[in-house]
């Protein structure tokens, strides 16, 4: 039976360990890099929503928070319509 050519496929053995290897710290670099972009995203555009919603008065009602609609570093640009 003859094997399904693929992608991760290596008929030398040994190439596989090293693209695993590859493939692996790729996943992990990314992984890396969202955590950094959504550390950074929460310290610097929304560092201060906790000490607005502290100041608000008590007892109130809230019409409307006005938030700014864009974000030098969130694009959320494929989510809104």
């Amino acid at each position: 039976m003859a094997r399904r050519s693929s992608f991760l496929h290596c008929r030398d053995e040994r190439w596989r360990r090293p693209l695993y290897g590859v493939i692996a710290a790729a996943g992990l670099l990314s992984n890396v890099h969202c955590a950094w972009q959504m550390n950074r995203f929460e310290r610097e555009e929304v560092a201060h929503f906790d000490l607005l919603l502290r100041n608000l008065p008590r007892g109130k009602r809230l019409l409307m928070l006005t938030f700014r609609n864009g974000s030098h570093i969130a694009n959320a640009g494929a989510i809104v319509t």
